[in-house]
């Protein structure tokens, strides 16, 4: 059960072409209080990506992806969650 006055973890998937975007969207999110998650923002120097990634997955409460995430012609695979984008 969440705390009283808590806000949602919100992982944001995207592809480089979209990361400005999505920076300023972090940036939006974390100024009303919600707790995104981003690689750039992160990962940790050293920290093994792909588990920071299902961790953070794990953890959060929302997934937000771009549209040209989806749109990528090759498979995506988060087995955290189990979801798979072909």
């Amino acid at each position: 059960m969440e705390k009283q006055g808590a806000k949602a973890q919100i992982f944001l998937s995207y592809v480089r072409e979209d990361e400005e975007k999505v920076r300023n969207l972090y940036q939006k999110l974390s100024d009303a209080g919600f707790k995104p998650w981003m690689d750039i923002h992160d990962v940790l120097p050293g920290e093994d990506f792909r588990i920071a990634i299902q961790n953070a997955i794990r953890n959060s409460h929302i997934f937000f992806t771009t549209v040209h995430f989806l749109a990528q012609s090759y498979s995506v695979i988060w087995n955290a969650t189990g979801i798979s984008l072909s």
